[in-house]
This record gives C-alpha cells, structure tokens and sequence, in this order.
C-alpha cells in the first residue's frame, strides 16, 4: 500500500505493437489512479519511437517518466520521496 513508483529496466524491450502499447497505457492508468507513478529507464529508440507515433506517451504521464538510464528514474523517485525515505530505503547504495 506504501508503493509510490514502479520503475521499469525497458532496455529488453526491442518493439512494441498495439497490444502491448494498449496494455501500458491501461496499466499505467490504472496505477495513476492508485497514486503509484510507473517509470521507464534505457529505453530503446524503436519503443520511445511508437510512444510518440502513437501519442501514447501522453497516457504515460509525458516524457518527464522516461530516462535515459535506471539510475535518473531512481533518483527521480528518491527526490519525489524526500531524503528520509533515501536514508532508509533498502534499494540504496553507500557510495
């Protein structure tokens, strides 16, 4: 119930065709009316291409949820979250 963001590695993901596009775009609806924000990280041209073909970008909450590499999504979430969460969160790594 405490879960603010779901990030997604999509650096596996070659294509995407118009059931998976639909398939996103319901989920992250559907986790936007939950209050939970999902991110994407490493993102290859072809998938970030039929977003923006598609206009389903916009159903993803725009571009400002997509990075070009994990850590600018983690590092999004952590500053959303405030310091004290950083502090705690298990995810993070002493540098």
């Amino acid at each position: 119930p405490e879960l603010k963001f779901i990030i997604i590695d999509a650096q596996g993901i070659n294509q995407l065709d118009a059931t998976g596009e639909e398939m996103l775009c319901h989920l992250a609806e559907r986790l936007d009316k939950s209050g939970v924000k999902m991110l994407f990280g490493r993102m290859k041209k072809q998938f970030m291409d039929t977003l923006k073909r598609t206009g389903a970008l916009e159903c993803h909450g725009g571009e400002d949820r997509f990075y070009a590499r994990v850590q600018g999504a983690i590092n999004y979430a952590w500053e959303e979250l405030g310091e004290e969460h950083k502090a705690t969160c298990p995810l993070a790594v002493s540098k």
